[in-house]
Parts: structure tokens; C-alpha cells; sequence
């Protein structure tokens, strides 16, 4: 809601102000506060969809969980309260609340308003009567923070899904290293890739793991991501990369060397049609679990300016040490994104950044502050130190996989269902995924 007259007015400055302040720097100071007075005038004019008409316009239902039909949410799992509404209030907090925060003297907020009204006035000038509204520190650095998974939504992705947990990790590892081939082979910068990723996960923690065949998801999250970013890829590039990748030409499906024989990656019309109509409806599925917020912040250049921030590439260390200690980060925060523990889902980008250049810096033998330097970086030591135990748990999980499917680099539903046959659980997922969703 726009807030009111009330707290985005100046007081006018009284004669006795003006007395104390010298000439030259009143004309100053009277230009900066028409330009700040024209600053709130803007913000004052912004405005966002109350909660009840961004629900209105969204498809949430509010019947028991089991009833749910395809692109439909459920208020009642708290994804809407707890993820899409959560990112307007962070986004928008003084905005929601009817009028932010009451009238502040500008002494108490010096330090804050550079950073939410990008206006500077002049260093001798401290009015005491001048007032202005502080705005919420998210609306000048949300592009650095994510929605993050609550703890009500990982324990009914995981209490509502009856598959193994180990085939779950397996599910998401592999389809994430299929994704990240993916964007090698459209030559996608890594950020674009690497954001697909993070919402791969994001939408599988609201619907099922076997609703749609694994590869169909990569490749919908994929185009979904490239195409709102400044490297588009067509449908057709896109399902040309998935077809060579899923063909026996690709080294994902054989265990050796394979022949490149390009008519089994051959994609006819009639084919590509297809294919392209089931990756559109499962992109418009995708849209709807993330609530159409695709927004994702990544920890790889705020790595870069943490190192920077720590002298990581002074001449104080040894030759190169600082750029390998960079590079040993930026394979760590690569090797997070496959992890099939959602530390993207789970913690800010700062977070994973300081638990990556630690790590790092560990391995190459940079020395580091002997304080607890992470927490200038607003992380705990509870937190860094599950951090780096998740970031380094994924070859064991990649181990475990690999017992499970042998040689194979990509994964199927069908292996999927056979390996639960060997389990004796195919027959439960043959008439449902464990969301009351039938398989696609």
C-alpha cells in the first residue's frame, strides 16, 4: 500500500536552522531537499498488489491436500504465505504495512538513506527538524537475497514423497548434471545455468519428483531461465541439445567412447512439435509452482568480493595463491548447485559464499584472519559449519548413486521404476507419484 502523506513529508526548516548553517551551502542544501522531496514523491506513487488480489490472481485453491489439479497450489501447504507472499513483504515491508515506519529524525538514519534513497546531503548539515521515511533495506539489496525453503515445506516434500530418500539424491543429481551438459552445449554462461538449477530444485520441492520425465523438466527449466535472461535460446536449439544428449551418440548414455551417428539424435517436424508442446505445458507448471517469481540470487560474485574484501589476492601470499584459492570457490559454489541437499534452497548467497572461500582456502593453504572473519560477513559458525560438511558430502552421494545405476550418467522414470521393482515398490507408483498426481 502507498504509504500516507503523513510520513513522506518534510518539515519545513525553521529561520534558526537556516541561521546556523552557513550561506554558501544553503542554496545546497535547499536543491537537495527538493530533490529528496521528489524522491518520496515517487516512492510514494509505488505501489503492489495487496495479499488477497496477488492471491486472487495466482491459482491457490484452499481444499485438502489430495484434491489438486494440475497448475493448482495449495494455501494450505503454506507456500503461498511462507514463499510468495514472504518475498513481497521482504521486498516491500514499509510499502505492506500501511505507511512504514513513523517520521525519523535524518541523525538516527544518515547511515541508511544513501543506500535506499541514493540521495547524498552535505556532511555539516544535521537538521534537527527534518524528517524523512526509511525504507526497507530489501528494496535497495533484494537482488542479493533468495526465497529460501521453510522447514514445513522440506518436511512435507519429504514426508509426502514415498520414494527412497537415496533414489530422491539420485533424481536430482543426476538431473542437474544433465542440465549443467546442457548449458556447456548452448554455450549458456554458467550464471544462466546455474540459476536453472536452483529453480529446477525450487519447483520440485512443490510438486512430485516422478509427475514428468526427468529430462522434459531440465530442458523446460533451462528455456524457462535462458529465455528471461540476456541469452535466449530457441525451442529448437533447445530440444536439438537434449535429443543429441539423450542419444546413445552422447557420452551421458553410453559407458564408453560412443560413435556419433547423428540419426539417433534426428529430431523430424513432427517430433519437434511434440516436443516442444510438452516442454511449453511443463514450463506453464513450472511458472506456477514458483508462484512466477524466477528471481535468483547467486554466491559466485560475492565470493569474488569477499576475497577481494580479505586480501585473498595480495602479494603478502605466495605466487597465484589468491587466484587459486578463487577458483578452488568457484568449483566448490558449481559442485553446491548439483548437491541434492538444496544448500540453495536452504541458505543465502553470502552464507554459501563464506562456507565456499573457507573450503578453499583451507585446501590451498591461504591463511586467513585468525578472528571469526565470517561473521563480518553476517554468517554464524553453526551455519558455516553445515555448510561445509553439505558442500563436501556430494561425492559420497555421487558414490551412492552410481552403486544404485551402475555406469549410467543419466537417468530415466523407467530406471527409476525398475529399480523400485526390485524393491518391491513399483506397484505404489505405478497408481500414483506420492502427491496424488498420475504420472505424465
Amino acid at each position: 500500500m502507498p504509504c500516507d502523506d503523513r510520513s513522506l513529508g518534510f518539515d519545513e526548516p525553521d529561520e534558526g536552522f537556516f541561521a546556523e548553517v552557513a550561506e554558501d551551502l544553503q542554496s545546497k542544501f535547499k536543491k537537495e531537499l527538493v530533490l529528496m522531496e521528489k524522491e518520496i514523491l515517487r516512492i510514494k506513487k509505488e505501489s503492489i498488489p495487496s495479499k488477497e488480489a496477488l492471491m486472487k490472481a495466482l491459482p491457490y485453491v484452499d481444499f485438502p491436500a489430495g484434491g489438486r489439479h494440475p497448475g493448482q497450489m495449495w494455501k494450505s501447504e503454506g507456500y503461498f504465505d511462507d514463499v510468495v507472499w514472504k518475498g513481497y513483504e521482504d521486498s516491500y515491508d514499509w510499502l505492506l504495512k500501511g505507511g512504514g515506519k513513523e517520521n525519523v529524525n535524518v541523525n538516527e538514519v544518515l547511515a541508511q538513506k544513501a543506500a535506499t534513497l541514493r540521495i547524498q546531503l552535505p556532511a555539516c548539515i544535521s537538521p534537527p527538524n527534518l524528517h524523512l521515511v526509511i525504507c526497507s533495506k530489501q528494496v535497495a539489496m533484494s537482488h542479493l537475497y533468495n526465497p529460501l525453503a521453510t522447514a514445513q515445506q522440506l518436511y512435507q516434500n519429504t514426508s509426502n514423497n514415498s520414494l527412497p530418500v537415496e533414489l530422491q539424491d539420485s533424481i536430482r543429481f543426476f538431473t542437474a548434471r544433465l542440465t549443467q551438459a546442457a548449458g556447456i552445449l548452448l554455450r549458456l554462461p554458467q550464471d544462466i545455468t546455474a540459476q536453472a538449477n536452483v529453480l529446477l530444485y525450487r519447483y520440485w520441492l512443490v510438486d512430485g519428483l516422478m509427475q514428468y520425465e526427468y529430462s522434459d523438466v531440465s530442458a523446460a527449466t533451462l528455456y524457462l531461465t535462458a529465455k528471461v535472461s540476456a541469452s535466449p535460446r530457441s525451442f529448437r536449439s533447445i530440444t536439438n541439445v537434449y535429443a543429441y544428449l539423450l542419444s546413445q551418440s552422447s557420452s551421458l548414455t553410453a559407458s564408453n567412447t560412443p560413435q556419433n551417428d547423428p540419426s539417433s539424435y534426428y529430431l523430424s517436424e513432427s517430433a519437434y512439435i511434440n516436443y516442444r508442446t510438452r516442454l511449453l505445458n511443463i514450463e506453464g507448471q513450472i511458472l506456477n509452482a514458483l508462484g512466477f517469481n524466477t528471481h535468483v540470487a547467486l554466491p559466485h560474485p560475492l565470493a569474488i568480493t569477499y576475497l577481494q574484501t580479505l586480501d585473498a589476492f595480495s602479494s603478502a601470499h605466495k605466487n597465484g595463491s589468491g587466484k587459486a584459492v578463487a577458483k578452488k570457490t568457484i568449483q566448490y559454489l558449481n559442485t553446491a548447485l548439483l548437491s541434492p541437499q538444496m544448500l540453495y534452497l536452504t541458505h543465502q548467497p553470502c552464507s554459501l559464499a563464506v562456507a565456499a572461500i573457507y573450503l578453499a582456502a583451507k585446501e590451498e593453504g591461504v591463511k586467513m584472519p585468525e578472528n571469526e572473519w565470517w561473521e563480518v560477513f553476517d554468517v554464524e559458525r553453526e551455519e558455516l559449519g553445515f555448510l561445509v560438511v553439505g558442500m563436501r558430502s556430494l561425492e559420497g552421494i555421487a558414490w551412492k548413486g552410481k552403486e544404485i545405476f551402475g555406469e549410467k550418467n543419466l537417468i530415466t522414470r523407467d530406471d527409476v521404476m525398475e529399480e523400485l521393482d526390485k524393491r518391491g515398490l513399483a506397484s505404489l507408483h505405478e497408481r500414483s507419484n506420492g502427491t496424488g498426481e498420475k504420472h505424465r
